[in-house]
């Protein structure tokens, strides 16, 4: 199964454990190893491994740097020339150098760093197999929106709005994660031109000055280590015209069919016990004639009527429903005086609001949308 993205010589995504036939003229360019929980990694056709140093003079900057439960991944080039077929790959200078994370193995007797992992361990994280992002270009009937799910109710909704999943795990057996994209019609459906997938926080922002679009979802959210997310370029720039939050999941399919694209990323991550899911919508276009330009966060009623007397609209949907927390809510606001909203994430996590912040490349809304219980720091972006 392939996802087909427009393009000036075309495109599809296939995401598995094999790459395509090398019967046809295709030929392969770089890697990118996105699951998680593996220690080996499958060479992509034709291609060579990096060369081995026995002294290398300088380290990988991932290697022993990171615990056992990190993402795997090693990135190399191969020497060759056009495909149909791409992989996409990491950005910055990762695409010249290979990166890997090493291990040794243990026997039951030998002292383990916490850096390595016994051979027994070792054995317990490979049960899902390598998985390797794949598009392809084309004309014919763009992909317009790429979506990820990482809960079962979230399927239903994909499903049942026309989107095609990729059935292949790029998540932990204990956290199946999918992805689902489709080839939508609506006015808020803008072609996909090109992919690539950042490996780092740090690489994000030059992306986000870039105009590249990111993915809500974290390939990594359940297997901890770096953030790993897809990224994608349109062919036309897009404008933010509405922001709602949905609790649960009995309105996706009507929002996807709507145009709308969920931030997949739940506002209520790690609380414990669990509240209700809570994810941010986001409609996009072309048209700039009714669009968002500021966005904030109130946490009490003091900072609800700041925002009011600044001319915010309130969101409806406490995104902390369903736990003790403080009542956070989403403020949007329209205005002919300031540039549309083209960039909206969800960031998870303090590293991430701190590189944001320092790279200045958008605007963060420091006010936790965790507030007040025990899940995950999430900050809102925009540009």
């Amino acid at each position: 199964m392939g996802l087909l993205i427009s393009g000036e010589t075309g495109a599809a995504l296939l995401i598995g454990p094999h790459v395509p036939s090398t019967s046809s003229p295709a030929v392969y360019k770089e890697v990118i190893h996105l699951s998680s929980f593996t220690l080996s990694q499958r060479r992509s056709p034709q291609s060579s491994p990096p060369p081995q140093q026995k002294n290398p003079t300088t380290r990988s900057p991932l290697r022993d740097t990171h615990p056992p439960q990190h993402l795997l991944h090693r990135v190399f080039k191969s020497n060759h020339r056009s495909s149909k077929w791409h992989l996409a790959a990491p950005t910055q200078s990762d695409k010249s150098k290979s990166l890997s994370i090493r291990r040794r193995k243990t026997s039951s007797q030998e002292k383990v760093s916490p850096k390595f992992l016994s051979t027994s361990m070792e054995i317990s994280v490979t049960e899902v197999p390598p998985a390797f992002l794949w598009y392809k270009r084309g004309s014919d009937k763009p992909v317009t929106r790429i979506q990820f799910s990482f809960r079962k109710e979230m399927d239903e909704g994909l499903s049942a709005s026309g989107f095609t999943k990729i059935n292949a795990n790029i998540g932990t057996k204990t956290h199946p994660m999918y992805l689902w994209y489709i080839s939508g019609s609506t006015g808020f459906d803008i072609p996909i031109l090109d992919l690539t997938v950042t490996t780092s926080v740090e690489e994000e922002p030059e992306l986000v000055r870039l105009g590249w679009e990111r993915q809500g979802c974290d390939l990594q959210r359940d297997a901890g280590g770096d953030a790993v997310h897809v990224w994608v370029k349109r062919s036309e720039p897009s404008y933010n015209n509405g922001i709602v939050a949905i609790i649960n999941f009995s309105n996706d399919a009507s929002s996807f069919q709507d145009g709308f694209i969920r931030v997949d990323e739940d506002t209520n991550r790690g609380v414990n016990p669990p509240g209700s899911a809570v994810f941010l919508w986001c409609a996009c276009s072309t048209d700039q004639s009714c669009v968002i330009t500021d966005v904030d966060v109130s946490l009490n009623q003091d900072q609800e009527k700041e925002l009011q007397a600044k001319g915010y609209e309130k969101g409806e949907k406490n995104l902390n429903d369903g736990t003790t927390g403080d009542r956070v809510y989403l403020w949007t606001k329209f205005s002919e005086n300031s540039p549309a909203i083209q960039f909206f994430t969800v960031l998870v996590g303090d590293k991430a609001l701190s590189v944001y912040k320092n790279a200045n490349v958008c605007k963060v809304v420091e006010k936790n949308l965790n507030s007040g219980n025990n899940g995950v720091p999430l900050y809102v972006a925009y540009k």
